[in-house]
């Protein structure tokens, strides 16, 4: 006997010029919304408050480009204001169709600024403390410390401002010296973690053990 699992679902929204998913459609969350409840309400089950289970980091752009951003962005945010803390499809394009590592990069930095934004409807101590604000005001008046490398500021910058390895924030004559984006900085990672990457073995006991099992599939394909 064949099991088979059975769902039901009211779809995803459609490019009707193309014939295609719309991923990244404004759309997309209220086709999800609905889709968590309609298989509750056909059994008469309240599904209570709706929280997605995880966030699909979805665009229909070809490109790592704004398009693929705007998307990617929007439907992650509000996945994550809504209770989810797990996203997939971090560096697919075009739907489903390519696979970009330098997006990859760029949306694991996508989540970590979602993280940030969610962490500051509950912020961290240091972001409201005064303690120590008198003593580095006193020695930076006094010309014995700069704000910048006073110990207060060393030992509590890093939970009030962090500040992300990729995405850089100055000013146009700063930038100007070297015009590198987050786009650059991303395709440098990419090639790097690639080029460095170590290639991942089982165990020999395991690979022989998945081999069998592999073969024994392949055998009963075939007959």
């Amino acid at each position: 006997d064949l099991e088979t699992g059975i769902s039901l679902h009211g779809g995803q929204p459609t490019d009707l010029r193309h014939a295609c998913w719309a991923f990244g459609s404004p759309r997309g969350h209220l086709f999800r919304y609905l889709n968590a409840r309609t298989t509750a309400r056909f059994c008469g089950v309240d599904p209570g408050a709706y929280a997605p289970p995880r966030v699909l980091l979805e665009t229909s752009s070809p490109a790592v480009d704004e398009q693929a951003a705007m998307e990617k962005m929007a439907h992650g945010l509000i996945g994550a204001m809504q209770g989810a803390r797990t996203f997939t499809y971090a560096g697919v394009l075009c739907v489903d169709d390519l696979y970009s590592p330098v997006q990859f990069v760029i949306d694991v930095e996508m989540v970590e600024y979602i993280r940030e934004m969610i962490e500051s409807f509950d912020p961290h101590p240091d972001i409201i403390s005064v303690a120590g604000l008198y003593e580095e005001l006193r020695d930076v008046c006094l010309d014995k410390d700069m704000f910048l490398s006073h110990i207060n500021t060393v030992d509590r910058f890093r939970n009030i401002v962090p500040s992300s390895d990729r995405i850089v924030r100055e000013k146009l004559q700063s930038w100007l010296t070297h015009q590198r984006t987050l786009k650059d900085r991303a395709r440098e990672e990419a090639i790097d973690r690639i080029r460095n990457a170590v290639p991942f073995e089982l165990d020999s006991d395991k690979q022989k053990e998945l081999d069998r099992i592999y073969a024994r599939a392949e055998a009963n394909l075939i007959k």
